[in-house]
């Protein structure tokens, strides 16, 4: 495997990491807030989902116009 290759596969493995790591801390800070706690989670996981849903599709386009425009994977 070339070298940029391999730093790529480790950053998104360190990327990967540091968010489960993120939202387990979010995620426990909320829930220690006791009833009102789980009310913010609910809007925190909703929020979470409704970003994903609308930046998911936003950022495979502009990688299918870089792709197209360059003709390789950047």
């Amino acid at each position: 495997m070339k070298k940029n290759e391999t730093k790529l596969l480790a950053s998104r493995a360190v990327n990967k990491i540091g968010n489960v790591m993120y939202d387990y801390g979010n995620s426990t800070w909320i829930a220690g807030l006791g009833s009102i706690g789980q009310k913010y989670m609910g809007y925190y996981q909703l929020a979470e989902n409704v970003i994903s849903l609308f930046l998911n599709p936003i950022g495979g386009a502009i990688q299918q116009g870089i792709v197209l425009l360059h003709g390789k994977v950047v």
